[in-house]
């Protein structure tokens, strides 16, 4: 009796001793963290230009829609302030306190009356309804008034030390002001005014390029190019109903600053990989179920960090996630066919499993978290492919070219000019709804494309 009481006694011992040694010796590997990665680092103590407070737009665009009696430049200000008073205190660890001020956050209803779907004709919306659409502007004069006073001026996205625990800016402000200015655009070319709908459209296009330009972070380089694309929709809907005396040397004025130079995504893709790395670099048990609480990131992943702290090496988890967000980045400064090469290989990744003896924790958040920014770079390809088809449109009224030959002759002739960034593929004549036309990718089919009517 006593020989088996002493066996499972051991026994016991033994079965409980086990994961406790694995433990010890699995820590062993975890005593010392890894150096951040040269690239990283320097990356790390990036700081973008900068430009006087007093004379950056970034502000204003903030708070175009804020209450009629409140100064939008000064209320950007105060909310930058407060933001970036918390980026700094999230990453150390300190309270954040709620942003306070006046209108934030904006709980108004803000749904557009006109041009409010991307991919429905703004044009035809308000020329079924041009007192509607007067009316509508005279109710929201004041916020046409602040998006007017913006071009000419400076913009520069000013620097934050951004990460998971970043509020983002308050951007549909600026979306709203957006529709507002397309709706007159459109009132402007149903009453006939179609030069000043024109030098409206190149003026207002113009400031939303310098914004996309200077801003370094993705969610702002994002709402432009969403804007760009419902500008770029209002002006294929123009040339569809053929103007009489097209200007196309007007139009390509207009439509040559649509450049991959001026709309690339390298800046923007490398900060999501600092604010990644800043992350993970200040990431405690207790901070990381508030990233999961604004990030929706999995659950297990929580736990995972939670159990597993001590087998969390910081840096070397940083340099992972910063790793796949910088290959994007390297993506975007492809062109042709090693871009599109580039694209394809992203589109196969790998299905494996990793988990390492050092910093396990780490590995199996880097094996979780896969980004995915395919979508993003074909919106940006989206503007520039649209400018392309939009200045052969605009060419082809003006020659007053109509034959279906002629037209496919025109495509064809100019070869890699009018190549899709993202597909490659040249424009599509349909002789039969004589429209013009890039085929979307099967990925994106269910969006509607641009569509010009010849």
């Amino acid at each position: 009796m006593k020989k088996a009481l002493k066996f499972a006694m051991w026994t016991a011992i033994a079965l409980l001793s086990t994961p406790v040694l694995i433990y010890l010796v699995w820590l062993t590997g975890n005593l010392k963290d890894d150096a951040l990665d040269p690239e990283l680092a320097a990356l790390l103590t990036r700081t973008p230009p900068q430009i006087d407070e007093k004379h950056n737009a970034y502000f204003d665009t903030l708070a175009l829609s804020i209450p009629e009696n409140l100064e939008p430049h000064a209320w950007g200000v105060s909310w930058f302030a407060q933001v970036s008073a918390n980026d700094q205190a999230a990453l150390a660890g300190r309270h954040v306190n709620p942003v306070k001020i006046e209108a934030y956050p904006d709980t108004s209803a803000q749904v557009a009356q006109f041009c409010a779907k991307p991919e429905s004709s703004c044009l035809d919306e308000v020329a079924a309804n041009t007192n509607g659409a007067q009316q509508y502007l005279d109710q929201n004069a004041f916020i046409l008034q602040r998006y007017d006073a913006l071009p000419g001026k400076d913009y520069q996205e000013p620097y934050r030390k951004l990460s998971a625990w970043s509020t983002f800016a308050p951007r549909a402000p600026l979306q709203r002001a957006g529709k507002l200015a397309l709706t007159r655009i459109a009132l402007e070319i149903s009453q006939g005014n179609d030069e000043m709908a024109l030098s409206r459209w190149q003026k207002e296009t113009a400031f939303l390029l310098l914004q996309g330009k200077n801003s370094y972070s993705l969610i702002d380089k994002l709402v432009v190019d969403s804007l760009l694309l419902r500008y770029q929709r209002v002006l294929a809907d123009y040339l569809s109903t053929r103007p009489a005396q097209l200007n196309a040397q007007q139009i390509q004025a207009m439509l040559a600053p649509f450049t991959r130079e001026a709309l690339g995504l390298q800046f923007p893709l490398e900060n999501q990989a600092i604010e990644v790395a800043r992350t993970f670099i200040s990431i405690t048990p207790e901070n990381a179920t508030e990233i999961g609480q604004t990030e929706d990131a999995d659950i297990s992943a929580q736990w995972i960090l939670q159990l597993l702290s001590p087998f969390l090496d910081r840096n070397a988890t940083a340099n992972m996630m910063a790793a796949k967000n910088l290959e994007w980045a390297r993506i975007a400064t492809l062109e042709d066919a090693a871009y599109r090469t580039a694209l394809a290989s992203k589109f196969m990744p790998d299905p494996s499993f990793k988990l390492s003896y050092h910093n396990p924790a780490g590995t199996y958040l880097a094996n979780i978290s896969e980004p995915d920014f395919t979508t993003y770079l074909y919106k940006n390809d989206l503007v520039i492919a649209n400018s392309r088809l939009l200045t052969l449109a605009s060419d082809l009224i003006a020659r007053d070219i109509k034959s279906s030959e002629q037209i496919a002759q025109e495509i064809i002739s100019r070869g890699d000019e009018l190549k899709h960034p993202f597909t490659g593929e040249a424009p599509v004549w349909d002789k039969n709804a004589r429209t013009l036309s890039y085929p979307a990718p099967q990925r994106f089919s269910g969006q509607k494309p641009l569509t010009v009517r010849l």
